[in-house]
């Protein structure tokens, strides 16, 4: 229920996702790869571009980046929670 009812897993990741998933990137490629996207590096700029060009969401970037798997608890708190919606 926690990715379906709480956490946007589907919403567009900020910068500040990616920061904190580098930290937990273990390959060393899928790291500077996420701090160039922070750093405002150009690769890390057309990197960020494509990303949001296909409206990648937290899920694809998390599959994007397979090494970097934070703990759930970390997660948690990296993932905004869903916004309430009244109809």
């Amino acid at each position: 229920q926690l990715f379906t009812h709480v956490l946007d897993i589907f919403g567009k990741p900020n910068k500040k996702f990616f920061d904190t998933l580098s930290l937990f990137a273990k390959d060393e490629g899928e790291r500077r790869a996420l701090e160039g996207i922070v750093a405002s590096s150009e690769e890390g700029k057309a990197l960020y571009r494509d990303l949001v060009h296909d409206y990648a969401n937290h899920a694809d970037v998390l599959r994007r980046f397979p090494s970097a798997r934070p703990p759930l608890e970390h997660l948690v708190n990296m993932i905004p929670t869903l916004k309430p919606r009244s109809y």
